[in-house]
């Protein structure tokens, strides 16, 4: 087989492959019928993509192919159909000839000395070719293809946002209602008011100006408003009772 003719063998397989992956990807992707075709036509396309390759650069070897060409060529795998664009556009301008070269020419040294080898004996080229594309397609195997798959992970460290469950497992936390701890009323309007402790619930019912207060006894007082205005008046009528005793001594 020539080098032309195995170029464009190998050229115009490596489009195949990439329009029968194109075709599992619609079918996976648009209408959502099967994912069979992606994984043969991925699968035959990554043999393929391997075999052009080297195939780029056993036939640019022999023919001659300088170092911009020879990149250019596998360059071309990547996107859909170029190899059969490269094979074509190489040919026109006498790049791929109908005899191997190194078949009959010493090599300078370098690659040509393995692909003079490949060259020379056809079966052990071909058998050498069909293990390095094996070994190439297993180690791609093994590598995988990049992940896509990524997203904000679950809160390590900081405190839970309102709402949330402690645990982090996304169910509601249980309700719990908060107290005021145990203070002392203070004075208003002047008052002395009324000092015994008193606790005030957020959740219970809101009264006028912050609603009543309970006291410690657990009796119902006053608004706190008319609390602090008797106090003020209590501290009138004893300051009068003072000045009073003062005038009898």
């Amino acid at each position: 087989m020539s080098p032309r003719r195995l170029f464009r063998v190998v050229a115009v397989t490596e489009a195949c492959t990439w329009a029968l992956l194109l075709v599992g990807m619609f079918l996976k992707y648009v209408t959502k019928t099967t994912e069979a075709v992606v994984s043969v036509g991925g699968m035959l396309h990554g043999i393929a993509f391997i075999a052009f390759l080297l195939t780029t650069i056993v036939v640019g070897q022999d023919q001659r192919w300088s170092f911009r060409r020879t990149v250019t060529g596998l360059a071309s795998a990547i996107p859909p159909f170029f190899t059969i664009w490269f094979d074509l556009a190489t040919e026109r301008r006498g790049l791929l000839g109908d005899t191997w070269r190194l078949a009959s020419e010493p090599a300078s040294g370098g690659l040509e000395k393995p692909v003079s080898w490949l060259v020379r004996k056809p079966l052990q080229g071909l058998a050498a070719g069909v293990v390095a594309v094996a070994v190439l397609t297993g180690l791609a195997l093994v590598a995988g293809p990049p992940s896509a798959e990524t997203g904000p992970g679950p809160p390590t460290s900081g405190p839970p946002q309102q709402g949330a469950s402690p645990s982090g497992d996304g169910s509601p936390a249980p309700y719990r209602p908060r107290h005021v701890p145990l203070g002392r009323l203070r004075r208003r309007d002047g008052g002395d008011g009324d000092r015994s402790g008193v606790a005030a619930s957020e959740d219970g019912p809101a009264g006028p100006r912050g609603g009543s207060a309970v006291s410690a006894a657990g009796h119902a007082s006053e608004p706190l408003g008319e609390r602090g205005g008797r106090g003020a008046e209590s501290g009138r009528v004893e300051e009068l009772h003072r000045g009073v005793d003062l005038r009898k001594a």
